[in-house]
């Protein structure tokens, strides 16, 4: 009773006092029963809080049993406060036997990790490591018979892989076919091939107009022929020139829609036309590069044109109207290269290798020369006249181009008629 004047219970409650509410206790508690485990799985304990102060740690544990403290698995905690939850993840030891009392525990520790005296605890059972069955073993019988089975097998497809190439070799080429050429250069040993035939194969040879016939590498095999529909072909195009010839054969199982072609020559041979089975296709590029001091030449086929490489043994014929670009380079050896790229992504590139030959006549430039200068057709002539015994003769042949030109233009009326002009050409032929 407070001490107010006369004991006056109004005095009583006027005086000032304080009441003490204790805090809560922490508290935590594991969520659930956990399920049997085995050695070397991973058990999982939730675990729900409340009222921990700051700086306070909860750690989760596996225990043997109430009264064996050796742990099961590696401890697992945190630092909490307030109230929560979280699952813990132990790693639970490899036993070999069962532990049918051991127990899950959550304990709190205070900010100097010393125990609080706060706790929750469920019971588990801990069950032995599964052992996976190891798989039996196949007799050994068994594994004999296998290995006879492979050797034989590896035994029938060497066999075939060597008979295939002289099967092959028997069958009859095709008479349009020209001189074979691998689709790169060698660069060092050949390897020994893992297919029967390659993907792509590129014939090319030259037609020479002063031997009227194919320029071969080597004499001509005789599984070629002669060639007769190229032959028919060029004699009703222009026999009187040079003309280079490619056939690309796809021995693939898929055709070739798109496709392109790039020629590489020396500065003085110079690339007029380009056909395709005999028809005219556009030369897409021609240009010099600077660099390698060679021409290019492109010829483009696009899916568009139709004219696509069928499959297996599918084939395009290829033909270039080939010139020198001045009179000095008669007689020069040239060579024509080419990359062919097939498909549009990704392309396979197929390099074809040189070809060479000597460019020895312009029989295609004789009539425009007669008809523009017989004098300049002359010197050429007598220029390129290898046996100088018979100079006196070619001259005399020679001067005979003046004086049929000249009856010519009489003939054509772009003259009038000059005994003495006839008289002075007739003179020089003897």
């Amino acid at each position: 009773m407070p001490n107010a004047p006369g004991g006056d219970a109004y005095e009583f409650f006027r005086e000032r006092f304080m009441i003490s509410i204790p805090a809560p206790f922490p508290s935590v508690r594991i969520i659930g029963r956990p399920s049997p485990v085995h050695g070397g799985e991973d058990l999982k304990v939730t675990v729900c809080w409340s009222n921990v102060p700051e700086g306070w740690k909860l750690v989760v544990s596996l225990e043997k049993s109430d009264t064996d403290k050796d742990r099961l698995a590696d401890d697992a905690g945190r630092i909490i406060s307030g109230s929560g939850g979280a699952t813990f993840k132990l790693g639970v030891y490899p036993v070999d036997k069962t532990y049918n009392q051991a127990k899950v525990w959550a304990c709190l520790r205070d900010e100097n990790n010393n125990w609080a005296s706060v706790f929750a605890n469920a019971n588990i059972t801990v069950l032995p490591v599964q052992n996976s069955s190891p798989s039996p073993k196949p007799p050994i019988y068994l594994l004999a018979v296998a290995a006879i089975i492979l050797i034989a097998l590896i035994f029938i497809i060497t066999s075939h892989k060597k008979k295939r190439p002289m099967s092959t070799a028997t069958k009859p080429t095709p008479p349009s076919e020209p001189e074979q050429t691998s689709s790169a250069p060698p660069s060092g040993p050949i390897p020994r091939p893992t297919a029967p035939i390659k993907q792509f194969t590129t014939p090319r040879t030259v037609w020479d107009p002063s031997n009227k016939d194919f320029v071969w590498d080597a004499e001509k095999p005789d599984e070629y022929g002669e060639l007769p529909r190229i032959k028919r072909w060029i004699k009703d195009k222009n026999p009187n020139i040079y003309w280079f010839l490619l056939k690309i054969v796809n021995h693939t199982g898929c055709p070739v829609t798109e496709w392109n072609g790039t020629l590489y020559t020396e500065q003085a041979l110079k690339i007029l036309e380009a056909h395709i089975d005999e028809k005219p296709v556009r030369i897409v590029k021609s240009d010099f590069d600077t660099d390698t001091n060679r021409n290019v030449c492109v010829v483009a086929i696009p899916p568009e044109r139709g004219v696509s490489i069928p499959a297996k043994g599918g084939r395009r014929s290829m033909y270039f109207k080939m010139d020198i670009r001045c009179e000095d380079a008669l007689k020069m050896e040239f060579g024509v290269s080419e990359v062919v790229k097939l498909g549009k992504s990704p392309q396979i590139e197929v390099s074809i290798r040189e070809k060479r030959f000597t460019y020895a006549c312009k029989y295609g430039d004789f009539k425009s020369m007669f008809i523009e200068s017989p004098d300049t057709l002359a010197s050429q002539v007598m220029e390129n006249l290898q046996n100088p015994d018979n100079r006196g003769i070619v001259q005399n042949f020679t001067n005979s181009f003046r004086l049929i030109r000249e009856f010519e233009k009489y003939c054509n009326g772009t003259v009038e008629f000059s005994s003495d002009r006839m008289e002075h050409s007739f003179e020089n032929l003897f």
